[in-house]
């Protein structure tokens, strides 16, 4: 029996090398601390990314707040505004920080009129589509409605440092807020009402010699009307003193007309001048349902109050009541007569 003597050796064989304690298979170990050197590399870079990020969100609140201002300072200056503890400035808008308002210089807030196509606006000459004669044309005030008048502008401007890194750069807005104030108002553009026709303003018309001839003769009627001798007894129309002092005013019976925009004298009188006859003397043109009936029926309830105030008196006034009472036969009597 052949016995093999085993032999024990502390070190490595001829040849090898010993392995080093925490590598595989004799890999080379990593070098400790090489971590900590690149973020001490990189926090530099880190922290000027982080001042960046924190202007850029500073650069942004004081441009909301420049847009505020600049229209705070256009829309506290319109003629309906009204001051209070609105008009002061945003806070912390302090110089060199600046607000303020003023007119726009060109280029306008319109560079092409939207409206210039359309010669009823912007005429100069507005002409019959059907004749294009001369003697039917209108002159058009194209300055009335013109869209770049009264362009206001409010400004704002600021220029500060940044709260970080304040040598690479600066914070500088100049905000512009431009508004249109003209609202077109009856009384701005000249007209007394705001049921005044626009157009006798817009157009000016030089009418033909048969459309003058016409309206002297309307105005030399209304004239006739108005210096007539019988005009103090139509007061009772509207002025009556015994009905203002028991209703506290005078009705007025007089019936109201509509104004239409028409030049047809036949379409006028049909639309116009009839039914205002037709309410004055009643349908079938007698007075009844008329003016005649409605005054006599307004007198009638007058005295019969008047009648009922007297009979609450001790004793009560029958003279003063029988005189009443005749008053409303004889109103009565003429409501017969009415057809």
């Amino acid at each position: 029996m052949h016995i093999r003597r085993l032999s024990w050796s502390s070190g490595p064989r001829v040849g090898q090398s010993r392995p080093v304690r925490g590598t595989r298979s004799g890999a080379p170990a990593p070098r400790r601390g090489l971590a900590p050197l690149e973020l001490v590399l990189v926090i530099p870079l880190l922290m000027m990314v982080m001042a960046l990020m924190i202007n850029f969100a500073h650069q942004v609140a004081w441009k909301v707040q420049a847009q505020t201002a600049s229209r705070q300072a256009v829309w506290r200056q319109r003629p309906t505004h009204q001051a209070g503890s609105r008009d002061r400035p945003p806070r912390n808008w302090e110089p060199p920080a600046s607000m303020s308002v003023g007119g726009v210089a060109p280029p306008p807030l319109f560079p092409q009129d939207p409206y210039d196509n359309y010669s009823a606006l912007r005429g100069p000459i507005l002409r019959d589509p059907q004749t294009g004669s001369p003697t039917a044309q209108l002159q058009v005030d194209r300055g009335l409605l013109q869209l770049n008048d009264d362009l206001v502008q409010g400004q704002a401007s600021i220029n500060r440092e940044v709260v970080l890194l304040p040598r690479m750069y600066q914070i500088a807005f100049d905000v512009k807020h431009p508004l249109l104030q003209s609202e077109w108002r009856f009384h701005d553009l000249g007209y007394g009402s705001n049921s005044d026709r626009r157009s006798l303003k817009l157009y000016s018309y030089l009418p033909h010699p048969e459309v003058t001839k016409r309206g002297m003769d309307t105005q030399m009627a209304f004239l006739q009307v108005v210096h007539a001798p019988f005009r103090p007894a139509l007061a009772i129309l509207d002025k009556d003193p015994e009905l203002a002092a028991w209703f506290g005013s005078a009705p007025d019976f007089h019936p109201q007309a509509g104004r239409p925009c028409l030049i047809d004298r036949d379409v006028v009188y049909r639309t116009v001048v009839q039914p205002l006859i037709d309410r004055i003397q009643g349908p079938k043109g007698g007075g009844r349902g008329g003016v005649p009936e409605s005054m006599a029926q307004t007198f009638i309830r007058m005295y019969r109050e008047q009648i009922a105030q007297l009979q609450l008196q001790v004793p009560p006034p029958r003279a003063e009541i029988q005189a009443l009472q005749d008053k409303i036969d004889e109103l009565n009597r003429f409501i017969g007569t009415l057809n």
